[in-house]
């Protein structure tokens, strides 16, 4: 019985051994999983010297210290192999830390010039269209001052009141895209402003309370 369990013993050492030089090659030669490797070999022979005693009438006259050698070496070779490996792991564990610093920091330049050229586009609404907006409605206004018909005076109405609404969806507009009250005074203002704004629907009561000092 025991030579069978040494026999299957050795066969699932040399298997193992087979396989973890098999996987040297998939590791890319890699140095800790060849030490590894060596481990597996160097116990898989431990196993064999174990085992010729019992089949043949060889036994060395140093059986013990050979066998304890193997082990040793074996052993050497597991014990540097996990020692590189876990020092493979601390560095990808670095390089991991490295990499989410290098995510953060791109999703922030990106957040930046996102918001940079929302405040760019807003001012060029605001400052282009804004100006252009309020001549033309200064003009329109002064026609209305001079003797029109009525039909004429309802045309210039009109138009005064369609420059009105463009003027305040331009303003509008700019406030969405770059709100002026969070670039001059900071979060909470332009939260407790929203909120008053909310309020004044009179449909939903908001209370907002900050720490953050305006």
């Amino acid at each position: 019985m025991l030579i069978v369990t040494l026999g299957i013993t050795i066969i699932l050492q040399f298997f193992a051994a087979a396989v973890a030089v098999k996987l040297t090659k998939v590791t890319k030669f890699n140095l800790s999983w060849i030490l590894i490797s060596f481990g597996f070999i160097f116990m898989a022979v431990q196993r064999l010297a174990e085992f010729l005693p019992f089949v043949t009438n060889f036994q060395p006259q140093y059986f013990r210290l050979f066998y304890i050698w193997l082990g040793a070496i074996a052993s050497l070779f597991f014990a540097v192999g996990v020692f590189l490996i876990q020092k493979i792991f601390n560095y990808m564990k670095q390089a991991e830390v490295r990499t989410r610093g290098q995510e953060k920091a791109l999703l922030n330049a990106v957040i930046q010039a996102e918001e940079r050229e929302r405040r760019r586009f807003a001012a060029e609404i605001h400052d282009g269209l804004g100006p252009l907006l309020s001549t033309i409605k200064m003009s329109v206004s002064s026609l209305s001052n001079s003797e029109t018909s009525a039909a004429s005076q309802a045309v210039i109405n009109n138009v005064n009141v369609a420059i009105s609404e463009a003027f305040k969806s331009i303003q509008d507009i700019s406030n969405n895209l770059s709100p002026h009250i969070l670039t001059n005074f900071g979060v909470a203002k332009a939260i407790r402003n929203f909120c008053n704004k909310v309020n004044q629907s009179k449909g939903l009561k908001v209370k907002f309370k900050s720490n953050i000092v305006d």
